[in-house]
């Protein structure tokens, strides 16, 4: 794993605009960090919202750490720079829990 690596997800596209839909651009980053044996996938600060429209999945070993100034930030609803789960379940966007991985020396 490589220890201590971020990712912003405005570099993968994310606009935090409240209007677009940034779900494929956080996810993108979230898979790029799995796919790079870990790390922090963290929600740029913006003056608005992350608006995403399906559920995200976390891979092992990476984190998703948002920046609102409420304890906990994914509720988007009335906290900038939060994220904004704009479909039926907001209850089902968190984890993946099929993602499995083995930690190797």
């Amino acid at each position: 794993m490589i220890q201590g690596a971020q990712y912003n997800v405005l570099d993968f596209g994310a606009t935090g605009d409240g209007v677009t839909d940034d779900c494929a651009a956080i996810q993108s980053a979230l898979d790029y960090a799995g796919n790079n044996g870990g790390g922090t996938v963290v929600l740029g600060k913006v003056p608005g919202v992350y608006r995403i429209t399906q559920g995200l999945k976390i891979p092992s070993y990476v984190t998703l750490q948002g920046v609102a100034s409420t304890r906990f930030p994914f509720n988007g609803a009335s906290d900038a720079s939060g994220l904004l789960a704009d479909f039926a379940d907001v209850n089902q966007w968190v984890i993946d829990t099929s993602a499995t991985k083995v930690a190797t020396n």
